[in-house]
């Protein structure tokens, strides 16, 4: 992000005499994102990109601006260019302590899928929720996961 400000921003004086200033800390460290993000040019007018980090994306607080990328979101959102993902939950009747090994079997089994297990609170029938997510591919990897 802090090569995309430079090339789009001239850190000069006031007179503008076109000279290049090296950012400053600051602008490096308020530039700077997670890893697992992604820079997303929505559409091929847009001159700033979205942030996008898994399934969420960054919008500008300024309404003109929000205006413009939430449209473009609207349209990317809807395209076949995003990727689908599956997800399913199952709540069980048994205590979460109780299907540690079954779990973690099945985890090593389908290493394409995410799983999560999460005890549930001040339910007397429901005690364990797990979760599964994945691609939404045709072979049925989240699917498969879940019949074993």
């Amino acid at each position: 992000m802090s090569k995309l400000l430079q090339e789009k921003m001239t850190f000069g004086d006031d007179d503008d005499d076109g000279k290049e200033e090296k950012m400053t800390e600051a602008q490096i460290k308020m530039a700077t994102l997670p890893e697992s993000s992604k820079l997303r040019y929505l559409s091929k007018s847009e001159e700033w990109p979205v942030l996008q980090c898994h399934n969420i994306f960054v919008l500008p607080g300024v309404p003109q601006f929000f205006e413009s990328k939430i449209k473009a979101l609207a349209e990317y959102l809807s395209s076949d260019h995003i990727e689908k993902s599956e997800v399913f939950k199952v709540v069980l009747s048994i205590g979460e302590t109780s299907i540690v090994n079954i779990l973690n079997q099945v985890v090593s089994e389908h290493p394409h899928v995410s799983f999560g297990s999460y005890p549930f609170v001040g339910h007397p029938q429901y005690k364990t929720v797990v979760t599964l997510e994945g691609k939404a591919i045709d072979d049925g990897t989240v699917g498969g996961a879940i019949g074993d």
